[in-house]
């Protein structure tokens, strides 16, 4: 069974669009035998057309009123698992990977989880959970065959407290959210790590010299700096 790897994106800016589309492409011709989903939520019609236009298939991400509510990057978390019996990578959109990363061809022939290293612990309410080493962002995880994603979700949420998630302000539920992530991948019994060294940071400056690139805040701030630089420099690329 080939690999399933998926982006997701909600209602972000034009230019989160942007990367999307060039993620795709730029790891479609890193990974050929695998195949590409796009995972969508809250979109306007027009911009489902946009997103039609890539060439893949897409998925509508829908609640499964869990009590794990997706208010902003939860909805990553919906659906838990699409290719249970095989390997599953997820994606953030504002993540570029522009060469290939020996943990992904690695995780591909693996029984282990997939992680991306963060620069510090960031996971509400669930920080209790989640082991003190590796640090993780949860813009990139993956689960081999047999992950049950929903199972761990459904145990973790539970032992919160029915709807615990509702009450938290935006910044607390999206580090509820990577705490979720964190535990879950982190407490199987093996796991392999993307480092910032592999995929860097570029939220305030572009370095363009690494196997990957998340740009941090593309989907929130209107001037992205790092990715307007990263488009001028590559422009004759992208016509």
């Amino acid at each position: 069974m080939k690999p399933l790897v998926r982006w997701i994106i909600g209602p972000v800016k034009n230019q989160g669009f942007n990367c999307l589309k060039e993620a795709v492409e730029a790891f479609s011709n890193l990974y050929a035998n695998v195949d590409l989903m796009i995972c969508h939520n809250q979109l306007k019609n027009y911009q489902i057309a946009e997103l039609e236009k890539i060439g893949i298939p897409l998925h509508e991400q829908i609640h499964s009123g869990d009590g794990f509510d997706p208010h902003g990057v939860a909805w990553k978390l919906y659906p838990r698992r699409l290719r249970k019996d095989g390997h599953e990578i997820v994606i953030d959109n504002d993540i570029l990977i522009k060469e290939k990363i020996p943990q992904i061809d690695e995780f591909f022939s693996s029984n282990s989880t997939l992680v991306y290293e963060a620069a510090k612990p960031m996971y509400g309410q669930l920080a209790k959970f989640v082991p003190k080493t590796p640090c993780v962002n949860s813009g990139i995880y993956g689960m081999p065959p047999g992950f049950d994603f929903d199972k761990k979700v459904s145990f973790y949420a539970r032992t919160m407290g029915k709807g615990w998630l509702n009450n938290c302000n935006q910044g607390r539920y999206t580090w509820d959210e990577q705490g979720m992530v964190a535990a879950c991948m982190l407490n199987h019994p093996s796991h392999l790590l993307i480092t910032l060294d592999q995929v860097t940071n570029c939220e305030l400056d572009l370095d363009d010299s690494k196997l990957g690139i998340h740009f941090v805040g593309l989907n929130r701030y209107k001037n992205h700096k790092p990715w307007r630089e990263w488009r001028m420099k590559h422009w004759k690329s992208l016509l």
